[in-house]
């Protein structure tokens, strides 16, 4: 980020979509990483609203817990992320994206620990915990401020042959975001309901 005459001015494009839950498999990935995520456009001056958002998807992301002996990664920890991504519902929605492996805990296990350790000021979105009989090996989940909003974190835990691999796709909508009505009288999902 660079400041110019006191307007901050921010490259690259943020992946933002009309897109709810999960996407096929020919969408693009993230590569993002730690790093706060790009505003809308490299020439568009970003405004109060959406940089408070960006903050706060950055600030989600960095307090989210993970299980002990998780080990951060600045790209990709798993092939199998590439075959899905969150679609965020409202426009804009100022994204940023984590990937952890930890080995020797399952996929289930990830998963359940991350349940009865949300994000600060986050609530799961998902029932009670899983079991490792129902032989999950790729499981997305979410948390959010509450009732039906559409931001907070999607997390997907992957199975892979050391344990299992943990990615968080944050969303955070300005308050002047613009949530499009679902065709048909249906509802959206919230994040990492697929």
């Amino acid at each position: 980020m660079k400041t110019r005459g006191g307007i901050l001015v921010i490259g690259a494009a943020a992946l933002i979509g009309l897109l709810t839950g999960c996407a096929s498999s020919t969408a693009p990935t993230s590569t993002a990483s730690s790093e706060p995520s790009p505003l809308p456009s490299a020439t568009a001056e970003a405004s109060a609203a959406e940089l408070e958002a960006q903050q706060r998807a950055d600030m989600w992301l960095e307090t989210t817990p993970v299980p002990p002996g998780a080990v951060r990664s600045e790209k990709s920890t798993s092939d199998e992320f590439a075959m899905s991504f969150q679609g965020w519902v409202c426009t804009p929605t100022l994204t940023a994206t984590g990937y952890w492996s930890v080995e020797g805990m399952s996929t289930v296990e990830a998963l359940n620990w991350m349940k009865e350790h949300p994000t600060p000021g986050l609530v799961p979105n998902f029932p009670a915990p899983l079991t490792d009989e129902g032989g999950y090996d790729n499981v997305t989940t979410g948390v959010t401020p509450g009732g039906d909003s559409f931001e907070g974190i999607a997390f997907t835990y992957v199975t892979t042959p050391e344990g299992s691999a943990i990615r968080a796709e944050v969303g955070a909508t300005p308050v002047d975001a613009v949530c499009p009505t679902p065709p048909g009288g249906g509802s959206w999902g919230r994040p990492g309901e697929g």
